[in-house]
């Protein structure tokens, strides 16, 4: 056991070589090790194994040979789960709602902005006959302007 303390900003990669190097030990190994630093109120643990994304960290032979074992030491080859399950499951449909924001207050007023084509645009360039208004895409914003002070002079 190595008792000293240890300087907290090492990341786990440090903590991890000074566990190699102090107590020749491997940090890869299913166990934990604590560090403190000198006044022992911060604590750092290493713990490698069980950690998260520890799937990624092992050997792909080991877990292939985990589950060769498990299938070999199976009581029957086919798993209960499928012998219980009919061939079809109905499942009732459902309609999703559009996502979309509340309508802002009818109450509220409004400032109407049309943006508007020139008038040389207002003409097909393929017949020349003139264009007309089909639809109009509407979009509300709100829009929230600070208390105004005036002064009012007398």
């Amino acid at each position: 056991m190595h008792r000293e303390p240890v300087n907290g900003r090492k990341a786990i990669n440090g903590l991890a070589l000074l566990v190699e190097q102090a107590l020749g030990l491997n940090p890869f190994e299913p166990a934990i090790y604590v560090f403190s630093n000198r006044r022992r109120d911060r604590i750092k643990l290493l713990h490698r194994l069980y950690a998260a994304k520890s799937e990624a960290r092992a050997n792909l032979a080991q877990r292939d040979l985990f589950l060769n074992e498990a299938e070999a030491l199976a009581p029957n080859a086919t798993p209960v789960a499928e012998e219980t399950t009919p061939e079809a499951v109905e499942v009732a449909g459902h309609c999703r709602k559009k996502r979309c924001r509340k309508p802002l207050d009818p109450l509220l007023p409004r400032e109407i902005v049309r943006h508007e084509l020139a008038e040389a645009e207002h003409i097909c360039a393929h017949d020349g006959t003139r264009l007309v208004e089909i639809d109009a895409n509407i979009s509300e914003q709100l829009d929230i302007v600070p208390q105004q002070i005036h002064i009012i002079q007398y």
